[in-house]
Formats: C-alpha cells, structure tokens, sequence
C-alpha cells in the first residue's frame, strides 16, 4: 500500500516540468475531436495562461500528459486523469471549470485561478481572493461590494454601528438569525444591524426563509411599503422587502444565495410602532457540480479512446488523492 502510493507520487511530480519558474502541463487531444471541443479547450488554457503561470503545451511524446477526448458527456475521470467532453456540454466557463478541477482545484473559475497561483508558487501573478462578492482589480486588489471592507472583502465594514448583540457573521451551517430581544419587542430608540450568513466552503450556497417579519409600515410616505427597511443582497430576492400586506409573499418561501454568502440589513426608525424585527431560519448547500459537469472516479470508456490511457498530470495537491488510495 506505501510502496503503490509512492510509485503514485513520483509519477505525479515527475510530470510537472518547469521553466523559467513557470509550471508547464502537458496535454494532448486524442484523434477525431471535434473541432468545437479543441476551440473551448484552447481558449480556456489562453486564460488560464494569462491568470496564471502555467503553460499548457501539446506533449509531442507518451510521457504522462493531460487526454482530451471527444465524448457525448462532460466528465473528469479521475482513474486516469482523462477529460472526457461533448459539444451538448461545453461552454467556455465549463472548459475552464473542469481544466481546474482536473488541477485539483475545487473552486469556480475566476477564484481558481487565484488558488492555482498559490498552489503553483506563481509568486508575480494575482494570489488575493476576494470573498463576498468583491472583484479584483487591475492592481490585484480587492473591490468590495456595499457593506464590505478589508483587504479580501471578509470584513462588515460598519460593524462598529451596529445596535444589538446578535448581529454579525454567521458562520454555522444552519441557524437562525432574529435581534436579541425577540420575540419581544425591540429595543427603541432605533436599530441598525446586518447578518452575514456565511458558507464554510467556496461554492456552497444558502437557502434560508423568513419566518417572521414584523416591522412598522404605519404613516409611511407616499409609495413606500414600509416605515423600516429590511434588505438583502447577494440572493435571488432583488428589492426591498415590503413589511406591510405585500410581506406575505415572502413569509414561509425558499429563497437562495446566488454564491456562499447573503447580507442581510435590518434599519429601523426611531419613531416606529412596537415591532419585533424579522425571525429567519436558513442551512447550508454543499456546493453540486453543474448539471453538465460530473466527476468519475472509476474508468468510463469513451468513443475515441480506450481506459488503458496513460496516467494524465496530476498536480502537488493531488497526491492527498493518491494517498487516500
């Protein structure tokens, strides 16, 4: 068992070859792919080039090399590194996702790029990651979304203003989220607070649902659905919530996060009518792979090429794989 995950980890590092500190991953295409395939294949890698320091080029021999091959699915076949794909399937984002997966890395393109950086020690490309929604920038600086402050967007940037205990990031699984005083009242004379509910993982999602919202919509201004605002960003819910009649529609309904966090800010005015605030339960998704995308870990056979292919690239981070073998 030691010996055979040993054989396994020199090969791996025997088929990283590297030049002038860039890390160079062999491929090839195998006969008769289609033309559609090798097009997103290839502009896929021009990216990842560009974000990264590796270097795909074409292995002009057998030595251990990364097998395209034209299949009627999109699949990763993790026996032997071979990337099976279908024009039914691809897309550029696709092409891209499964390349970095068959990296070994397990985050959504662009932020694999980033970590692909780290693991390959590409010490003058972009390492920062930006977390809750924000962008990096030409400077290889994060740009944070509403709410969001710090070098990587992980902090709430008005934390020091907010007005009750239990606000603040959430980190659990699942959980719930309500001010300290429910469901009694809350606290006069006003409240300001924000919730992130935050993922543990990089491509998990949040489903959560509003029990309860109780907030003041008496002698609300003309057009307006409530005297309180109660806002969330980074799902599928798109304006204010209403807190008058209207709120029924969204008491009780699955609402989800559109990556792996969801901002929720609750202000409410100091001359409100005794409210208690909002109650909110929600749960974690672990992340799924896109529907067009699967992960096999036995040999598939595909119609251009046999499961006695050679063993493809599998980068540092995959010898954890080997290993469990």
């Amino acid at each position: 068992m030691a010996s055979s995950a040993l054989l396994k980890l020199l090969i791996c590092l025997l088929s990283i070859s590297y030049i002038n500190g860039s890390s160079v991953i062999s491929y090839k295409f195998t006969p008769n792919n289609h033309p559609e395939i090798e097009k997103c294949v290839r502009e896929a890698m021009e990216e990842l080039m560009d974000d990264t320091c590796l270097i795909f080029e074409e292995a002009n021999s057998n030595h251990s090399h990364l097998t395209f091959t034209n299949s009627g699915h999109c699949t990763w076949q993790k026996a032997n590194n071979i990337i099976h794909l279908g024009v039914s399937c691809i897309d550029p984002t696709t092409c891209k996702n499964i390349i970095t997966t068959a990296l070994s890395t397990d985050t959504p393109y662009p932020i694999s790029s980033r970590a692909l950086n780290i693991q390959f020690n590409c010490s003058d490309k972009c390492t920062i990651v930006c977390e809750n929604g924000g962008i990096v920038n030409n400077g290889c600086q994060c740009e944070c979304r509403y709410g969001f402050s710090g070098d990587n967007c992980a902090e709430l940037r008005n934390a020091n203003k907010f007005t009750d205990s239990r606000c603040g990031i959430q980190d659990e699984e699942a959980g719930t989220i309500s001010l300290s005083t429910y469901p009694q009242h809350a606290a006069k004379p006003s409240t300001y607070c924000q919730w992130l509910i935050k993922a543990p993982n990089a491509g998990d999602t949040i489903q959560f649902e509003f029990v309860e919202i109780d907030l003041d919509n008496e002698n609300t201004l003309p057009n307006d659905k409530c005297t309180d605002s109660l806002t969330v960003f980074g799902s599928t819910i798109e304006d204010k919530i209403p807190c008058n009649e209207e709120k029924s529609t969204f008491i009780g309904k699955q609402f989800k996060s559109t990556a792996d966090w969801v901002l929720i800010e609750l202000r409410t005015t100091p001359f409100a009518e005794d409210n208690k605030g909002i109650y909110l339960k929600y749960n974690t998704i672990k992340k799924q792979l896109p529907s067009n995308f699967k992960i096999a870990h036995d040999q598939i056979t595909s119609s251009t090429t046999s499961t006695a292919s050679l063993l493809a690239l599998t980068p540092i981070l995959s010898i954890l794989t080997f290993m469990l073998v």
